[in-house]
């Protein structure tokens, strides 16, 4: 069973480039909240480098920046439709780590672990967003040209 591959917003027939701006749109929203946290942290810098090591993550400083690099570099990246699919394939690495590290349902001590459980499964809707932006974005053309050249070698 072969599946065709989504087409870019830059390949879109004619016909449906009404599309277009919903394309945008979803760049926006799922860009939103990374951008969002990416600038709290930025202006509370000594609250990201707490939460990187209340999370036991080794050089919570380092590793703070690295975060906030990532959630506005890979947002912006995200907002293009050029370079959508490197930002939500950041963006997707590190929904991935953070869900696994901050969110994972069995490392909640509490009575129920309700909390961790709807965290984590949002994050896991998220992910799933992103994947598929890094899909619409032209990600499988560029992952396919990079294979080929490897091959080639």
């Amino acid at each position: 069973m072969t599946t065709e591959p989504v087409p870019s917003s830059e390949e879109l027939p004619p016909a449906a480039l009404a599309t277009a701006p919903m394309l945008l749109i979803a760049r926006l929203l799922l860009a939103g909240g990374f951008a969002f946290s990416g600038v709290n942290k930025l202006f509370d810098f000594g609250g990201a480098v707490q939460e990187m090591a209340h999370n036991g993550l080794p050089f919570p400083s380092f590793v703070a920046a690295a975060v906030i690099a990532t959630q506005l570099g890979g947002s912006i990246l995200l907002l293009s439709p050029r370079t959508s699919w490197i930002g939500a394939g950041l963006l997707a690495g590190f929904t991935a780590m953070a869900t696994l590290i901050a969110h994972a349902p069995w490392s909640d001590t509490g009575p129920i672990p309700l909390p961790q459980s709807v965290i984590f499964l949002q994050n896991a809707g998220i992910l799933g967003g992103l994947l598929f932006a890094v899909l619409a974005g032209g990600g499988y053309r560029q992952l396919a040209r990079l294979i080929e050249r490897l091959r080639a070698r």
